[in-house]
Parts: structure tokens; sequence; C-alpha cells
């Protein structure tokens, strides 16, 4: 969840003021259509993850075994 923070902290102020503090987003300066695709998922897994872990105040332990093969997936494509 930290690493969801950090790029997009990056991305939002790469987006707004152009420049790339942390560097971890900076590929977006030049990405194309299949690279935003690919990377958008950053924009919305953060808030969800932040929902649930205040609504449940921690992770549920059956969730990961999917998250591993949600990786595992996203890491294919």
């Amino acid at each position: 969840m930290l690493t969801h923070c950090f790029w997009l902290f990056d991305a939002a102020l790469g987006l707004v003021i152009g420049k790339y503090p942390l560097g971890v987003a900076s590929y977006l300066a030049t990405a194309d259509i299949w690279t935003w695709i690919a990377t958008f998922h950053h924009f919305y897994l953060m808030p969800l993850l932040l929902v649930l872990l205040i609504r449940w105040g921690r992770y549920p332990s059956n969730a990961f075994g999917l998250c591993v093969m949600l990786f595992a997936f996203l890491s294919l494509v």
C-alpha cells in the first residue's frame, strides 16, 4: 500500500507541475496509451485499499491468495 502512495504522489505532482520528485512515475511523461492502461490501476487501487483498511481495520486474511494470483496475472500481462 505504501508503494501505491509513493506512486500516486509522484504521478499527481508530475501531471500537475510536470516534475516527478520521486521519479517512480516519471515514465508517464512519455507513456503511450498501452502504458497508461497498464498502470491505471494505481489510480483506483489506492483509494479502494484505504476504504477496505478503514472499514475492516486490517486486510482480510483470505484476500492474500487472491492478491498473489492477481499480482501474478498482472505481471504476466
